[in-house]
């Protein structure tokens, strides 16, 4: 057996060598390449990609340190202009601890369909400030800002409903949205469009009017 594994072992190395004299061979034809210069372009054009790649991420990579605390005041920031619009918070208490949830269970109230707007102007300024303390936000085009915000309203009444829920929802089957709105959810709410649903409502336009809240 030790005779097996000392000519494997003679036989690794004769390979590793042979791959070592390989690799300094090609070391030597790049360099004599270069030397006369009929291969200098594609080293230069790899160089300049790079070099103009390490200009892209470099404020990226300058501020990495501050990226997570940025994000978690943006994000603070926002609860707290929650807190002030949808609860009757004191002024005093505006400042007196980091505000992950903006609401309690006893703040919250229960959807009505028949007053519900979705997002009103207010909540749109709100993301509208949240949007612009994005970093380099500043330096995308109109277009872009417009699609950045749009989507920005979209995801945030989704993640925002899921997050609340979990922390606020989860022990009494409710769903919680973003304006400290809950809809019960033990029994599932109708969807509206199930056979004979509209004999439910006092009006037509009450019913179209739930199944558009329901899809929102």
């Amino acid at each position: 057996m030790s005779v097996v594994r000392s000519t494997q072992m003679q036989k690794e190395s004769a390979r590793q060598r042979h791959r070592s004299s390989d690799r300094c061979s090609l070391v030597s034809d790049v360099h004599a390449s270069s030397s006369d210069g009929s291969e200098c372009i594609p080293c230069q054009v790899s160089t300049a990609e790079m070099r103009l790649a390490a200009e892209r991420f470099q404020p990226l990579c300058g501020s990495s340190v501050d990226v997570l605390p940025h994000y978690v005041q943006l994000e603070i920031a926002l609860s707290n202009r929650r807190k002030i619009m949808y609860t009757d918070v004191k002024m005093k208490d505006f400042y007196t601890e980091t505000c992950q949830v903006p609401y309690d269970v006893s703040q919250l109230r229960q959807f009505d369909y028949r007053n519900s707007h979705g997002f009103v102007r207010h909540d749109f300024i709100m993301l509208y400030d949240y949007c612009n303390g994005f970093m380099d936000f500043h330096g995308l085009s109109r277009a872009e800002k417009n699609i950045f915000f749009r989507y920005a309203c979209a995801v945030d009444c989704l993640i925002t409903s899921a997050y609340y829920t979990y922390h606020l929802g989860r022990a009494q089957n409710r769903m919680v949205m973003f304006n400290a709105e809950y809809v019960p959810m033990d029994p599932m709410p109708i969807r509206g469009n199930e056979p004979g649903a509209e004999a439910l409502f006092e009006t037509k336009a009450d019913h179209e009017k739930y199944k558009y809240a329901y899809v929102l």
